[in-house]
């Protein structure tokens, strides 16, 4: 049940990774029916739980479903994939999921894992961005060697043009994040307009400032004043 919240909604998994945590930190082991040598406990059967969605995170069995029926499946299996990968990068930050196997996930998804160079389908290259943007910080600080090949990787994907404008927006968006430390946008610190720094004005401008007053003086000078305008300078006697 536990599960199933969190990839349901996924705003939440920050909590339900924390409840596992706790779970994990005080529940017992329990007996392994299929396999008696090794004990089941909480952590054990998320972990598998979060690897079995993960493995049919690819649509099958959809040769019956047309029309709305396939679109709405799709889109619920997106969602699923998303809340998923979420889920276990949060998994992740609390160090219920060892570092060897998020790295093993993120190679699978880029197709760092194979001998030819590839671009992944749109479904892997989504779940990729997802979980770094959820990791990226921790995994950054842990200074892995894979971490500089993920980089390149998606610099490179950024700038296919085979790849889909939609998620080249969000590799550039995950590229940003990374370049201000992983702190969002909304979060990041604005400039106060006593750090905006004023504008200094140079010497052609202080002359032409004064040019500009010493032309308007002396058009005032030579203007008659408006008591004299109209009036004889001889009148009679």
């Amino acid at each position: 049940m536990v599960y199933e919240k969190a990839i349901n909604f996924p705003n939440y998994s920050t909590l339900y990774a924390d409840l596992c945590l706790d779970l994990a930190q005080h529940l017992p082991e329990f007996d392994n029916a299929q396999n008696p040598k090794l004990k089941l406990n909480f952590r054990r059967c998320i972990i598998e739980r979060c690897q079995t969605e993960f493995v049919q995170k690819k649509a099958s069995n959809t040769t019956n479903l047309t029309g709305a029926e396939l679109e709405e499946f799709l889109y619920k299996k997106r969602l699923r994939n998303r809340g998923n990968i979420t889920f276990v990068g949060e998994l992740f930050k609390r160090g219920l999921l060892v570092t060897n196997v998020v790295h093993t996930i993120i190679k699978n998804l880029l197709g760092l894992d194979r001998e030819e160079d590839i671009i992944p389908d749109s479904v892997d290259l989504e779940l990729t961005i997802k979980l770094y943007t959820t990791i990226g910080q921790k995994l950054q600080s842990q200074n892995h060697p894979n971490v500089s090949l993920y980089w390149n990787k998606f610099e490179k994907l950024s700038k296919e043009k085979r790849v889909e404008q939609r998620l080249t927006y969000l590799i550039r968006d995950l590229i940003d994040l990374h370049q201000r430390n992983w702190v969002s946008k909304k979060d990041a610190p604005k400039p106060t307009p006593s750090d905006t720094p004023k504008p200094k004005s140079s010497q052609d401008d202080i002359s032409k400032r004064l040019d500009k007053e010493k032309l308007s003086g002396s058009r005032n000078n030579n203007r008659e004043p408006n008591s004299a305008r109209g009036k004889n300078p001889n009148p009679p006697r």
